[in-house]
């Protein structure tokens, strides 16, 4: 076996493979250590090999034989997430590798036995989960607001739907992910605007996400039906054209009667409390009209 197509072999396992995933006999054997003397591959663990390059949170899956789940797999799918992902999060089966998984730096979670649950899959040569078992695993690391922001961004992203996420539930404890759920919309335009949504219900405001306004469009939030509320998303910019048609909507929305108030997304992730009250005092001063 030559150099290249062990590289390669690699390669199509994500960077990191057990030997016996890469070779066979003894000349295979080897060409992988002659491979490691020049420092083409390097040797990661007991018989486990991975390119220089290869992701770190690749190694810990192959290193513990699992799948990679929760914020590891959410973040490489697109779905916006608040929360960094630190270190990676690996899926086991049952009752396995508990101590293991804590001296190697990573985020454990267990398989469900339930034979509903979603079947994973590799992305790239990389083992996964599917993404509804990822949102199951992330219920369990993330507060609620976080959880419900990311399901939501999955179903508009189109990457799940609810009967998925309702069949990687586990079988036992299923109510943190059914608590999440119930929250749900699914069409928030951002990670944000989930986050407001759910806090001025909470405040017991009536809320229409992404509303149609005529001669408006659609808007982020109504509220009471006479406060629309525009939330800018993580990487918001305007050029002229946008900002123009920003203004224009914004007097189409006044003409009608209504107030609009745009936010910031440091206002509306982390100033959420003055937000909601400055919505109330609005709700309050229209109701006194």
């Amino acid at each position: 076996m030559s150099t290249d197509d062990l590289l390669a072999r690699l390669a199509e396992r994500g960077g990191c493979a057990r030997t016996a995933d890469l070779v066979r006999g003894r000349t295979g054997e080897r060409a992988l250590a002659a491979a490691a003397a020049a420092g083409a591959v390097r040797r990661v663990g007991r018989g486990l090999y991975a390119l220089p390059d290869a992701a770190r949170e690749v190694v810990a899956a192959r290193a513990l034989g699992g799948r990679l789940t929760c914020l590891t797999v959410l973040a490489a799918s697109g779905v916006p997430l608040l929360s960094r992902t630190l270190v990676p999060h690996v899926e086991l089966a049952p009752h396995r590798g508990s101590r293991r998984g804590a001296r190697s730096g990573v985020a454990l979670h267990w398989a469900s036995t339930s034979a509903r649950s979603p079947v994973a899959g590799d992305a790239d040569g990389v083992p996964h989960v599917a993404p509804a078992v990822a949102l199951v695993h992330a219920v369990a690391c993330l507060p609620q607001r976080e959880a419900v922001a990311a399901v939501d961004a999955a179903l508009r992203l189109r990457l799940v739907s609810r009967a998925e996420v309702l069949a990687a539930r586990p079988v036992r404890s299923r109510r943190p992910v059914d608590d999440v759920l119930a929250l749900v919309d699914g069409s928030a335009g951002s990670l944000p605007e989930t986050f407001v949504r759910l806090a001025l219900a909470a405040a017991g405001l009536r809320v229409q996400p992404q509303a149609k306004v005529p001669g408006v469009g659609r808007v982020d939030l109504l509220v009471e039906g006479c406060v629309v509320v525009e939330v800018d998303g993580y990487a918001f910019h305007s050029d002229r054209r946008a900002f123009a048609e920003d203004r224009r909507r914004d007097r189409a929305a006044r003409a009608q009667g209504l107030i609009v108030l745009r936010y910031t997304f440091d206002e509306a992730v982390h100033g959420t409390q003055a937000l909601v009250a400055e919505v109330l005092a609005h709700t309050a001063w229209l109701a006194r009209r």
